[in-house]
């Protein structure tokens, strides 16, 4: 069974056995000695053959250590560690014990972070047990130049910064010429770390930002591009937006397939949308068909029209899309993987400019462009109206129109949108709507037969409307009430239809919960009103039956907004009463 590696810094209480039995035995020896001789009197000679007492110390077990650092090398760091403990008493004082036993402390460490391990407060034993090995070595003789790296690396990983910058500092001093851009990292991260935490507890910025910025720099020039980021986010953490950038800028204008920096560059841009547009151009001159740059540069563009229009600058505006779109269309040209980003965001594009329009006053511009974002890629059609998306937009564009009183650019408009996209029912009951109203229009301009047109149109719109939107009983009525004021078919489907408005209106209507508003509730109430009212004008009007008229005039005004709201239930009423009077007095017939 192997065992997991003693804490050096937590002795374990009582004698241990080995060195019991050689206290023992040592005790047995010394009790079969003769008894010690007298003391010599002052200028009495030495006794003959004594010598000077000499004190002789072990050599270091060298070969142990050796045997240590080979399981290191196999990566049996657990038997290293095991070896090392049971040679800690006799290596108290070897610092090439004390340097080996800190680095494979260290290196154990990190191997069970990295394996999962989740026991927060044996990891930072163990880092803590490393960096006190790495001093203990100092304290020893050690070199300061791997005590200060050691040293360094423990208090680091075990998050104690103020101590790892101490240790890096020392470090920094007995560099070696050229430095190794490795550690020259390690002491940047430990500066930008400190620093991270001073500035987000409210502290000033602390010196140690000033010394990593150099060890970056310095690594950065001699070719560690690992640097670019951590050096900008320190940049960045200081405050310093414009140097952080400046930074990100001059290491992508060497290459510009940098993700990581690219992503950084846009983050620290975010808040200045034209500033950030500059600087990718800029590497876009020495860098013109990289498509990493091309998709970043067309995202720069399309927030900064966003900008624009908020300003008021339309004209930049279109201007900043048609870029956005130019190199969207060419990222994804030059690769094949980026090809479903660059759609989105085309589409967002198309969906930008329809809205840009609209700011400006041309809605039916605004409605064509939102047509051609619907007929581009209608399986991008937001499920939901949010502020920007092509849905609200097609809402808005037809509320336009229907202010306006353009009663046939709505229905134009919305044909072609239901042509491509037929599963909304508001635009279906839209389409339902402005189509009798503009065929009501047509009718009084004495253009019947177009009229007709727009009123079958309006059937097929309520029809699909019904169709997909459920029990509703104002869209049920709705769909009849065509048929029955319109149309000279369809009237037994519209009865049935009627009865079932209100079958589903009235248990709707019952279920109301009684913090309703009033608005709701009479709505709810006129969707069954209507229903027992179009049903007696389907028979009165339609068929010339007066029958059951009565019972359902009596019902209809049963309901929201009552007899003295209802001009339709007077109109019939005055119909029937024509009918009856037709009825009791016939037309003479000639001859007669």
């Amino acid at each position: 069974m192997t065992k997991m590696p003693t804490s050096f810094c937590r002795e374990i209480p009582g004698l241990p056995w080995k060195a019991f039995c050689l206290w023992l035995g040592c005790l047995v020896a010394a009790c079969q000695q003769p008894g010690p001789e007298p003391p010599p009197e002052p200028g009495d000679p030495p006794p003959t053959g004594s010598q000077p007492a000499e004190v002789v110390e072990a050599p270091p077990p060298a070969q142990d250590l050796e045997d240590a650092r080979r399981l290191v090398a196999e990566g049996d760091l657990n038997g290293a560690l095991n070896l090392l403990d049971d040679l800690r008493a006799d290596s108290r004082e070897n610092p090439d014990y004390w340097l080996l036993f800190g680095q494979t402390t260290l290196d154990f460490a990190l191997l069970r972070r990295a394996q999962g391990e989740r026991d927060g407060g044996l990891l930072q034993s163990l880092f803590l047990d490393a960096a006190q090995a790495f001093e203990r070595a100092g304290e020893g003789g050690a070199p300061e130049l791997e005590v200060a790296l050691g040293t360094m690396r423990a208090r680091y990983q075990g998050n104690q910064l103020q101590e790892a910058w101490q240790a890096a500092e020392r470090l920094w001093s007995r560099l070696p010429a050229p430095p190794p851009p490795a550690w020259l990292l390690e002491i940047g991260q430990t500066g930008l770390a400190l620093t991270v935490t001073q500035v987000q507890a409210g502290a000033p910025v602390p010196d140690a930002a000033r010394l990593a910025e150099e060890s970056y720099r310095r690594a950065w020039q001699a070719g560690e591009s690992g640097a670019v980021v951590p050096l900008s986010d320190l940049l960045a953490w200081q405050g310093q937006n414009r140097g952080a950038r400046d930074v990100l800028v001059a290491a992508l204008t060497e290459s510009a397939d940098d993700a990581t920096a690219m992503a950084r560059l846009q983050n620290l841009g975010s808040n200045d949308a034209a500033g950030l547009v500059t600087d990718l151009e800029q590497i876009r001159q020495l860098w013109p068909d990289r498509p990493l740059l091309l998709w970043y540069l067309g995202a720069a563009h399309f927030n900064h029209q966003q900008s624009l229009r908020q300003s008021g600058d339309y004209l930049k505006a279109h201007q900043a899309l048609d870029r956005a779109e130019e190199n969207f269309l060419a990222a994804m040209n030059l690769e094949p993987q980026y090809q479903e980003s660059c759609q989105q965001y085309l589409h967002l594009c198309r969906c930008a400019r329809g809205w840009a329009l609209r700011e400006e006053g041309r809605s039916p511009e605004a409605a064509q462009v939102f047509q051609i974002a619907l007929e581009t890629a209608p399986h991008r059609l937001e499920g939901e109206n949010q502020p920007g998306t092509l849905r609200l937009g097609i809402y808005a564009v037809v509320d336009d129109a229907m202010r306006a009183g353009d009663l046939k650019a709505v229905v134009a408009f919305l044909s072609r949108i239901t042509a491509v996209h037929d599963a909304n029912p508001d635009w279906q009951n839209n389409l339902g709507f402005a189509s009798r109203d503009f065929g009501v229009l047509l009718l009084q301009q004495g253009k019947e037969e177009e009229a007709q047109d727009m009123f079958e149109r309006s059937w097929l719109a309520y029809s699909r409307c019904v169709e997909i939107a459920g029990a509703d009983a104002r869209l049920i009525n709705d769909r009849a009430l065509i048929s029955v004021y319109y149309l000279d078919h369809s009237w037994e489907l519209a009865e049935r239809e009627l009865h079932r408005a209100i079958e589903v209106g009235v248990p709707a209507l019952q279920a109301l919960p009684a913090e309703t508003s009033l608005d709701d509730r009479q709505n709810a109430e006129e969707a069954v009103g209507d229903a027992w009212e179009n049903l007696a004008y389907l028979d009165v009007v339609r068929r010339g039956r007066l029958d059951r008229a009565e019972e359902f005039l009596a019902n209809s005004v049963a309901y929201f907004p009552y007899e003295e709201g209802r001009e339709g239930v007077r109109r019939i009423r005055q119909a029937m009463d024509r009918l009856k009077a037709a009825r009791e007095n016939p037309p003479a017939k000639p001859g007669d």
